[in-house]
């Protein structure tokens, strides 16, 4: 059996997008071949990962916790000094290093798989050279053109992300663009040694759930928890959607500044992971009326891919990643990017055509056929192979 350690940003159970993707594809990993250990690294905010301890067992994978309660209270400190803030993170690149080797038998292990960010990944390279191990590099966004104000900060970023993935025997980008992206900028590269895993969803959790629904109202669905997701474009239109499409009601989750329901919206801060499935299933539409930014054109968020699988039909702004997973008028919808005439036009349509169940059904056959989370644990286990160099 060959050991794997995984040195991730954050872990278990902090339960944001990219835990999920860590989680679900160690779970789907065979595991009569390959031990899994997963190593969070100082770099983490997560009060719920602080809470763990220094290690404990999840799903029968050793889980190490270098986040301490005093590095915690200092992260929080120097969130509202950003200079102190850039300078520290490169200090803590050594402290991070130095905690893992002190606290882990490196030599157990027959590989280093590192994740994004750079500054977690320079501490999964250091260790992979120091003790002579192969080294796998999980990148998610990189922005290599983007020079803005903060220059001196975006060229040090820059440096190491390509000194990392110039290091690593295996790079795994979450997005075929994402992989012509670093072919791009580093002409030099091995375009052997880049492989794609995109996000999936777990399809057996993520089904339709059979639940009354509420009559004459068409219930649309919108995450509003971070600031890429664009809710603005929706709220700041609300009136002028509600003039063409009077019925429509949205259903707001991950508010997290305690707005107040009214006719038009109801917010719902606290839905549970394990709820998700009822909240998608109760709707008519999701939408993710996403920014055109370097992170949107490669990440397909888990979202879109939940509500599919759940049988949802879903309306996307066109930013490729999430063009990707949808076809026009076959698996879900689509709307030219930030043009509110376009959207409400679109959805109109949505509203007043009677395809939403077949579009529905055809959505999470799609999903079934090219993002099952065990599709892309199987790149992952081909990786292994390689860098082991196993027949």
């Amino acid at each position: 059996m060959y050991k794997i350690l995984h040195i991730v940003r954050e872990g278990y159970p902090f339960l944001c997008g990219y835990v999920l993707r860590t989680e679900n594809l160690l779970n789907n990993i065979d595991h009569n071949v390959y031990k899994i250990d997963v190593v969070s690294s100082i770099f983490s905010n997560s009060l719920e990962q602080l809470k763990q301890g220094n290690h404990f067992i999840h799903n029968k994978r050793k889980y190490y916790n270098m986040l301490s309660k005093r590095i915690f209270i200092i992260n929080q400190i120097f969130k509202k000094i950003p200079f102190i803030r850039f300078v520290a993170q490169y200090i803590y690149i050594i402290i991070n290093t130095c905690k893992i080797c002190v606290n882990i038998n490196i030599d157990a292990y027959d590989v280093i798989h590192g994740h994004s960010t750079f500054l977690n990944g320079v501490s999964a390279m250091i260790l992979a050279k120091c003790f002579n191990k192969p080294f796998v590099y999980d990148v998610h966004a990189v922005d290599f053109e983007k020079l803005d104000k903060n220059i001196i900060k975006r060229k040090l970023e820059n440096f190491f992300e390509t000194m990392i993935i110039n290091n690593a025997d295996a790079i795994i980008a979450i997005d075929q663009l994402l992989k012509q992206k670093i072919i791009k900028k580093i002409n030099t590269i091995d375009q052997k040694k880049i492989y794609v895993a995109p996000n999936g969803v777990d399809n057996n959790f993520f089904r339709k759930v059979q639940i009354s629904n509420i009559k004459n109202q068409f219930k649309v669905g919108i995450d509003k928890s971070k600031i890429l997701e664009n809710f603005s474009f929706i709220y700041n239109n609300m009136e002028k959607i509600n003039e063409k499409i009077p019925n429509i009601h949205f259903y707001v989750i991950g508010d997290k500044e305690g707005l107040k329901s009214n006719e038009w919206m109801t917010f719902l801060n606290g839905i549970s992971f394990n709820k998700m499935p009822d909240y998608y299933s109760q709707l008519d539409l999701f939408i993710i009326p996403r920014v055109k930014n370097y992170q949107t054109k490669s990440i397909t968020p888990l979202k879109v891919l939940e509500a599919m699988s759940c049988e949802t039909p879903v309306l996307i702004s066109d930013v490729k990643g999430l063009t990707c997973c949808i076809e026009n008028n076959s698996t879900g919808y689509i709307y030219r990017n930030d043009d509110i005439d376009d959207f409400i036009n679109v959805l109109y349509h949505i509203v007043h055509n009677n395809n939403r169940v077949k579009i529905g059904k055809a959505a999470r056959s799609w999903i079934l056929n090219n993002r099952d989370w065990s599709i892309s644990a199987r790149v992952y286990e081909t990786v292994y192979k390689n860098v082991l160099k196993i027949l």
